[in-house]
């Protein structure tokens, strides 16, 4: 199941949000310094901040009541010289490795997809760190 994610989802976004930037690219930094990152940055106050944000969504992929991945997108902050108010990043995209492979993800970018585009057309960025091999 495929919902967006309310303000009463906080805890639940931090939490999905740690576990799989953990499970992806925890044993590529030393621990103190992962820490202080995914506080700095998945903590409920940043995840707090960014749904409180009107031009910004998140979807979470359930299995019954455990949230197994998300999608977060908002307003463009990639440097690009084409890039225009308005634009639409696609900011982070992660499932738990156990849930992968079973079309999740093609339902989760449907579901952004639908939205990207309401209410008027909107021009998709997307980044990617360049060791993201998968």
């Amino acid at each position: 199941q495929i919902r967006r994610a309310t303000l009463a989802d906080v805890d639940v976004l931090s939490a999905i949000a740690i576990a799989t930037y953990n499970e992806t690219w925890g044993d590529s930094y030393p621990s103190q310094e992962l820490h202080d990152f995914l506080q700095a940055h998945y903590s409920s106050e940043p995840q707090r901040t960014e749904l409180s944000d009107p031009r910004s969504a998140i979807w979470l992929l359930m299995d019954g009541d455990a949230v197994v991945g998300y999608l977060a997108a908002g307003a463009n902050t990639l440097p690009h010289a084409d890039a225009c108010e308005g634009d639409i990043e696609l900011k982070r995209f992660y499932i738990l490795a156990a849930h992968q492979n079973g079309g999740h993800g093609a339902r989760l970018m449907d579901a952004f997809m639908a939205w990207l585009d309401q209410p008027h057309r909107r021009t998709l960025w997307v980044g990617v760190w360049e060791e993201n091999f998968g």
